[in-house]
């Protein structure tokens, strides 16, 4: 039986839910579990790209320190993580920063979320 595209790119078939990639049965969502980890792996990916071929000499936003001079690679932080992904996967809203600066911005944030 044929599927009929409805909001949000949803198909139903038979009045199931099913993901649009693999036609398994879903509960509501675009895409089942696995699919969906798949589609989220292929923009982190896509927008890790995008994000060095803008920062071409990186240098840690917080330290200030190189890669060359950390003997490793730096990392991306995302200003804002948990919103959409158009804001999360904005070049603009990202910085690069080195391990070290990246854990320990993590580590405040979760310390601020606990009230500590």
């Amino acid at each position: 039986m044929p599927k009929l595209d409805v909001k949000d790119d949803i198909v139903r078939h038979n009045a199931e839910l099913v993901c649009n990639k693999c036609d398994k049965a879903i509960t509501g969502n675009v895409y089942c579990t696995g699919c969906y980890a798949q589609n989220r792996i292929g923009k982190e990916k896509a927008f890790q790209r995008k994000f060095w071929r803008k920062h071409t000499d990186p240098t840690c936003s917080e330290c200030g320190k190189n890669s060359e001079e950390l003997q490793a690679k730096l990392t991306i932080h995302h200003l804002d993580y948990d919103t959409d992904d158009a804001t999360q996967y904005d070049t603009d809203r990202a910085i690069p920063l080195c391990r070290e600066c990246h854990d320990l911005i993590h580590h405040i944030e979760r310390q601020k979320i606990k009230g500590e």
